[in-house]
């Protein structure tokens, strides 16, 4: 992500000039945030000025450690404070792929591995981002969610959404995801050059989703180690 530099000033400008109050509760902090979560994931390369920045991460700190947030939870409140926020998350997430889901129904082939692969860096760059923007969520309410055995928290949400939202709706369509990248291993093995960083990068989305390349009790995921071996040493 970019950042621009500050013209004039060292304050927050547009959308983020008027943040909420120290003590703004979710219904008030929330419309403020959302703007910055849909910046960085669907407009990163507009680049994000490190006083809006400054000023989004502030209102994710007050608002988990604001008085009448820490007095509604358990011992420090952060309980529940996580929880609205992972579930606004949530819901953000999930709205972000429906036009990606509508786009990869009409491509086949290496058009549709270079749309997957190209939304899979934006997608990825973007929740990187955010993963830091909502450090304070992760330092505390991740790090309880954690210890009480729940996996699926910030840092492996987008993953998880990417996962159910976008590769699974896909590969629902007879596995058209995985089938356009064993065609396109093949097309090498059958002397094609091809684009060797597009198939890294799609199996490597695989691996990050959980697909382990490894597992050959798995077929497909089974061909797709062996061809990509097999592309490697070509």
């Amino acid at each position: 992500m970019t950042t621009t530099p500050a013209k004039s000033s060292v304050t927050p400008t547009g959308p983020f000039a008027n943040p909420p109050s120290r003590t703004a509760d979710l219904a008030e902090a929330w419309p403020f945030l959302d703007i910055g979560v849909n910046r960085i994931m669907t407009k990163l390369e507009e680049g994000l000025t490190f006083p809006n920045y400054s000023a989004l991460y502030t209102v994710v700190y007050n608002y988990c450690t604001s008085n009448k947030m820490m007095n509604k939870g358990d011992k420090t409140g952060t309980n529940l404070v996580g929880s609205d926020l992972y579930t606004k998350l949530t819901e953000d997430f999930t709205g972000h792929f429906k036009p990606m889901k509508e786009k990869a129904d009409t491509l086949d082939n290496e058009d549709l591995l270079r749309y997957y692969a190209s939304e899979w860096d934006r997608y990825t760059t973007g929740a990187n981002y955010l993963n830091r923007l909502f450090t304070y969520l992760n330092r505390y309410w991740v790090k309880r969610e954690r210890d009480e055995g729940k996996k699926e928290v910030l840092p492996g949400l987008a993953l998880a959404q990417w996962k159910t939202h976008f590769f699974v709706p896909i590969q629902a369509n007879k596995k058209k995801l995985v089938s356009a990248l064993l065609r396109l291993i093949e097309r090498q093995r059958n002397g094609e050059a091809i684009d060797q960083s597009l198939v890294k990068k799609v199996v490597f989305s695989f691996i990050s989703l959980g697909h382990d390349t490894t597992n050959s009790r798995k077929p497909a995921v089974s061909n797709i180690r062996t061809s990509y071996s097999a592309c490697l040493q070509t």
